[in-house]
């Protein structure tokens, strides 16, 4: 990773023709006639300055679950693509995953400390990094709860890896997370160099800017998570139990999450997460019936089946797979495999989450909100057309106002206590929550289409280079 990094950054360096544009008499930036000059920059220097970027905050910087073992390239590739997909249109989600990874790391550590487990030994059990065998054969990850259980049991003898065997393993050393951080740092330094001098900073570089942002957020919580680790340290089956592992009266991961639910505290997480998946399966069992429905009464003919699964069918479909991935960002109860059976955990798997912790997990949305409040930044922004300046606006307040109402139901329901007895009401207050997700989708795909097509026509100021020379003391 780090010789792709070093690979983008020397292209990056190899360009440089730097046109600086000539305005026709209607002032608008003519692209194709244009003069070399070394203090300006191109669209291509922009380009690429940013897609290394955001390369670096979408690819390097996200910490996968580990693979399944023999697992094919391909499908390995596509997750990840999954994820960059992801971290590019809404970052404070995989933000929620990797604070859920990052409690559930602590807590693990804690419950085994006095065995010197780390949290990096946290982090690596919760992405699926022992594999259960009975003799020479493989019968699956195990789970936290798994692993607590067997131990209990005295069917498994703890594992004693090291943390420096764990990090040996890892893909990413400080060295590779360094220049990612410089990458980044570099990045943000240049906007808020660039607005000091007065200079225009394209709608590109705002949006990378903003991913830029919470990049050093996921890198603080993923910090001591093993990266693109792929072969699983094998924990064997004895074949005559020893004496089980006791915690000392530290609650085991179900009753933990077993008991929180018990809590009057807790009757939103009780009520409210359940009814989540609930709102969650309605909206898929309404999508699904109109789209059958509208099929069916204009795919009669031939000449209209094209269109109908075009404009019905795949959509479904696309939003179905958006409302899955939407739940399994925030799934809190604990997962179907509770101890093993599975080759690999779920790509968004983490520890089951208490009140406390998942308090914690507000942190997300409020990021979401700064996030959103960045793209405000371009409300006076020079576009080309007054339309692509009122989608910019619209969908900059979009992305602004829906994390905080995501804040503001949990401070509600959950800091504040409060019981939320009848679920009608809990489903027509979730309802337009989740369908608010989907509209938040949509106005990150508008933000990111108009920042590339507002390449067209820049102000000539955007074409200028920072005179770094001017913040250094002189007489």
């Amino acid at each position: 990773m780090l010789v792709l990094l070093t690979f983008l950054y020397l292209s990056y360096l190899s360009v440089h023709a730097s046109p600086l544009t000539t305005l026709p008499g209607d002032g608008s930036p003519n692209l194709l006639s244009a003069s070399t000059c070394p203090d300006n920059r191109s669209v291509w220097d922009i380009i690429w300055s940013c897609l290394a970027t955001i390369f670096a905050c979408s690819w390097v910087s996200v910490h996968p679950n580990m693979p399944a073992p023999g697992e094919a390239w391909w499908n390995v590739m596509l997750r990840r693509l999954e994820l960059m997909f992801w971290v590019i249109i809404a970052p404070e989600l995989v933000i929620l995953w990797a604070v859920r990874q990052w409690n559930g790391a602590r807590v693990l550590e804690r419950k085994y400390r006095r065995l010197k487990w780390t949290v990096t030994h946290g982090h690596f059990l919760q992405m699926g990094g022992f594999m259960l065998f009975e003799g020479q054969d493989p019968k699956g990850t195990l789970t936290p709860k798994g692993f607590e259980r067997l131990l209990g049991a005295g069917k498994i003898e703890f594992p004693t890896i090291a943390k420096e065997e764990i990090q040996d393993r890892s893909k990413g050393d400080a060295l590779s997370k360094g220049v990612v951080i410089v990458q980044t740092t570099w990045f943000i330094i240049q906007c808020i160099a660039r607005k000091a001098q007065g200079l225009d900073t394209t709608q590109i570089e705002l949006l990378t800017l903003a991913l830029a942002t919470l990049n050093g957020v996921m890198y603080f919580l993923w910090w001591n998570k093993p990266l693109d680790v792929r072969c699983p340290v094998p924990v064997r089956m004895l074949e005559t139990s020893i004496n089980p592992i006791r915690f000392d009266g530290s609650p085991d991961i179900e009753s933990r999450h077993t008991n929180s639910l018990e809590t009057s505290a807790t009757t939103w997480r009780k009520n409210g997460l359940t009814h989540v998946q609930d709102v969650v399966r309605s909206i898929g069992a309404g999508l699904r019936y109109i789209a059958s429905w509208t099929l069916q009464t204009f795919s009669q003919t031939s000449w209209s089946k094209v269109p109908c699964i075009i404009l019905f069918d795949w959509p479904k479909f696309a939003v179905l797979a958006v409302l899955h991935r939407l739940r399994d960002f925030g799934e809190t109860q604990p997962s179907a495999s509770n101890v093993y059976g599975q080759m690999r955990v779920p790509s968004f798997h983490a520890l089951p989450q208490d009140l406390d912790e998942f308090k914690g997990s507000m942190a997300s949305p409020a990021l979401g909100t700064v996030f959103g409040a960045i793209h405000c930044v371009g409300w006076f922004y020079t576009f080309p057309t007054h339309t692509e300046v009122l989608l910019w606006r619209v969908c900059s307040v979009l992305v602004t106002i829906i994390p905080a109402l995501y804040v503001a139901y949990i401070l509600v329901e959950v800091i504040g206590n409060t019981r939320v007895e009848d679920s009608d009401f809990m489903v027509f207050s979730l309802f337009p929550l989740i369908a608010s997700l989907l509209v938040y989708i949509l106005a990150r795909l508008s933000l990111l289409l108009g920042a590339v097509i507002s390449l067209r026509a820049l102000p000539p100021t955007a074409y200028t280079n920072v005179e770094w020379t001017s913040f250094l003391p002189h007489i």
